[in-house]
């Protein structure tokens, strides 16, 4: 049973549609990049999620349950935290995390738990009004983990935080995804989920545009310095008509492949083909590289 399955789920607001049939699944001690630009529609899919909000077409179910039929039971394996935290000005951080704990009517360990999980120090004891965004994020994850949930929902969790608490948080979501947690990580920190994440998914317009494997989101990229340039391009696209192959800005010719294996058949081909090669040159690709390809065309 998965934590987490979206079937064509569709939302509107009035006459205009916001999302056009998003699918997806989210498995157990696994975290899932949630990407693309504002407005792309990631938030509004993590507050159908959340059951914040009514969707209108579609399945959303979590352990197995149908949030539309059961939503309670769905809920109760939720944690989230989603855009700016909402916290009670007024409340201590310790005032926060004692009432939320008595609601759901956990024991007092667990809320000792997440206290030192928070890293507020003296903060836990100072109204929320008075915190800095990098203090309410810690305390709104805190929150969200509250629960021990099986499924968590994070939305941009980075923002104010230092180097050094990004640097926490991103080896805290590690060790909650070794303990069976399936998050679902949107952020613009293109680098961090890079880091982390096991698979992405990118969105635009309310549309799922691509889907894949982090390692398949790191495209190799590889420079071969070599003489025939033009022959070894009309060689590859002749053979390899789905690989990326072009006269870079060095004059090498720059080769995209997804997997070494391909790489290596490249290599024997053109080598096949009577075509010699200097030297080859890989050349790093990253997250940020497969966003500019989808929305930068």
């Amino acid at each position: 049973m998965k934590p987490l399955t979206v079937k064509q789920l569709k939302k509107r607001y009035g006459t205009t549609q916001v999302l056009y049939d998003i699918s997806f699944d989210l498995a157990a001690g696994e975290i899932l990049g949630f990407i693309g630009p504002n407005g792309a529609g990631k938030s509004t899919t993590m507050k159908c999620i959340a059951g914040l909000e009514h969707y209108h077409g579609g399945s959303i179910h979590i352990m197995g349950h149908d949030l539309m039929k059961s939503r309670n039971k769905a809920l109760e394996h939720i944690g989230l935290s989603i855009e700016s935290p909402g916290l009670y000005p007024e409340l201590t951080g310790l005032e926060h995390l004692t009432y939320f704990g008595q609601l759901r009517k956990l024991p007092k360990r667990r809320v000792d738990e997440m206290i030192a999980f928070s890293k507020l120090g003296n903060g836990i004891h100072k109204k929320a009004a008075t915190y800095s965004m990098g203090m309410k994020q810690r305390l709104a994850l805190a929150l969200a983990l509250l629960t021990n949930p099986t499924l968590l929902l994070l939305d941009e969790p980075t923002n104010g935080l230092d180097p050094g608490a990004v640097f926490s948080l991103r080896e805290e979501l590690k060790a909650l995804r070794s303990q069976g947690v399936a998050i679902l990580y949107s952020s613009h920190q293109l680098g961090e989920l890079e880091r982390v994440c096991d698979r992405t998914i990118f969105i635009q317009e309310g549309r799922l545009i691509s889907t894949g494997e982090m390692d398949q989101v790191r495209v190799r990229s590889y420079s071969f310095y070599m003489k025939e340039k033009a022959a070894a391009i009309r060689a590859l696209k002749q053979a390899f008509p789905d690989v990326h192959a072009a006269i870079g800005q060095d004059g090498a010719v720059e080769v995209r492949v997804l997997s070494d294996d391909a790489f290596s058949y490249i290599i024997r081909h053109l080598t096949q083909q009577g075509l010699s090669i200097s030297s080859i040159h890989e050349n790093a690709m990253s997250l940020e590289d497969r966003y500019a390809g989808l929305y930068h065309q």
